[in-house]
Order: structure tokens, then C-alpha cells, then sequence
């Protein structure tokens, strides 16, 4: 028994409201169906998402599964504001044919590729400048420890030319002593050599002078006696 008949039968006079039997019509062919019901360009992104829940306005559940206890408050313009401006009336979307649905899909998912690679490639790009800039930090720190052991080398060599000549400065000051003191012990030695010529000339004039007298006393003797 179909559900018109018990419709029908449930009627207290026998007959029932045409008003029940249209209805309960309409729900059989409905039910009978095979057509899909069309889906609008602004549906879209709804159907993608799945099922909206009217009290959390979340999606991915029904209301009647929503564990929220409190509906969310949503602040929309009163007609009395949109009359007054019609800039905020929502354009109504017009429903495009599936072709051009398709085409615009495939230009969304095209652009977010784009803008995914572009964020890949600056992520990269990124992390290739802070590997740069790394490296260029350690090449730098090399750069001034080899800086540092040059001049360190470089004090340690001058160091050893200022004691190299500290060094020199004193055997020449040595040597120049020496020289002075043997100098002084060459002149000390001619003075005394002099001194002792000196001597010694006067007194061979000495020996001479008295030879010179013997030999003019005997000449003298010699002329008396002739």
C-alpha cells in the first residue's frame, strides 16, 4: 500500500485533501528522480568545502552534529542601510555554462600553482642568500685570523730586527772601545818610546860633549909641551 492510499484511508470521511495528495505526489517524483540538481557558480566553493552548519557557520557538519553551545553572531547591513547605499548590495553571480566553470577552475588552480612555485623559488632564493651569507661570515672570520697570524708574524719579525740591532749597536759600541783603548795604548807606547829616544839622545850628546872636551884637553896639553 502506497502512501496516497493510506493518506486516504486516514481521512475521517474517507477521502483525502488534495492539497496532502499533490504534495505527497511531488515527493514521489522527486524521490524518483535521476536528474542532478544544478550547481551555480557561487555554490561552488560551498560544495567543495562539503555541508554548512547554520549555527557555528563552520563546514564539515550538520547543524544537529554541532557541539558549540552558542550560535556565532554574524552583523549584516539592514535594508533601511542598503537603500540608503546601494554600494553595499551584493552583485548577484550569474550562473556560467560548465565549460566556462571548468576554464575558470583551471585558471584558479594555473594561478595558484604559479604563486605556489613563486613562493618556492623566494624560499629557496632565501635560503640560498642566508647560505651566502654564511659563508661569506666564514670567509671573513678567515680572512682576519689570517690577517691576525700575519701581523702577529709580522711583530715577532720586527721584534727580532730591533734585538738584531740592539745587538749590532753593541759590538760596534765594543768594538769601538777596543779600538779606542788600543788606540790609547798605541800612543801610551810611542810616548814612551819617544821619552826613552829622547833620553837616550841626550846622553849620547852627553858622551859626546865630554869626548869633545877629553880631545880638546889633549890638544891643549900636546901644544904647551911643544
Amino acid at each position: 500500500m502506497d502512501t496516497i492510499s493510506k493518506i486516504a484511508q486516514g481521512n475521517a470521511d474517507g477521502e483525502a485533501s488534495r492539497w496532502m495528495m499533490k504534495q505527497e505526489m511531488k515527493r514521489q517524483m522527486h524521490l524518483g528522480s535521476t536528474e542532478k540538481a544544478p550547481v551555480l557558480a557561487a555554490d561552488t566553493s560551498k560544495t567543495e568545502k562539503g555541508q554548512q552548519c547554520q549555527k557555528c557557520l563552520k563546514y564539515g557538519h550538520w547543524t544537529y552534529e554541532c557541539t558549540k553551545k552558542d550560535r556565532t553572531y554574524t552583523s549584516r547591513k539592514s535594508r533601511t542601510q542598503m537603500l540608503k547605499r546601494p554600494e553595499l548590495k551584493k552583485a548577484p553571480v550569474p550562473a556560467l555554462p560548465p565549460d566556462e566553470l571548468q576554464k575558470q577552475q583551471a585558471a584558479a588552480e594555473e594561478v595558484e600553482k604559479d604563486q605556489a612555485l613563486q613562493t618556492r623559488l623566494a624560499e629557496i632564493r632565501d635560503s640560498g642568500n642566508q647560505a651566502l651569507a654564511k659563508l661569506k661570515a666564514k670567509e671573513k672570520k678567515k680572512q682576519e685570523k689570517k690577517e691576525k697570524a700575519r701581523l702577529k708574524k709580522e711583530a715577532k719579525r720586527l721584534k727580532a730586527l730591533e734585538k738584531k740591532r740592539k745587538r749590532e749597536e753593541k759590538l760596534a759600541k765594543r768594538k769601538q772601545r777596543r779600538l779606542a783603548s788600543g788606540k790609547k795604548k798605541k800612543d801610551s807606547s810611542s810616548s814612551s818610546s819617544s821619552s826613552s829616544s829622547s833620553s837616550s839622545s841626550s846622553s849620547g850628546s852627553s858622551s859626546s860633549s865630554s869626548s869633545s872636551s877629553g880631545s880638546s884637553s889633549s890638544s891643549s896639553s900636546s901644544s904647551s909641551s911643544s
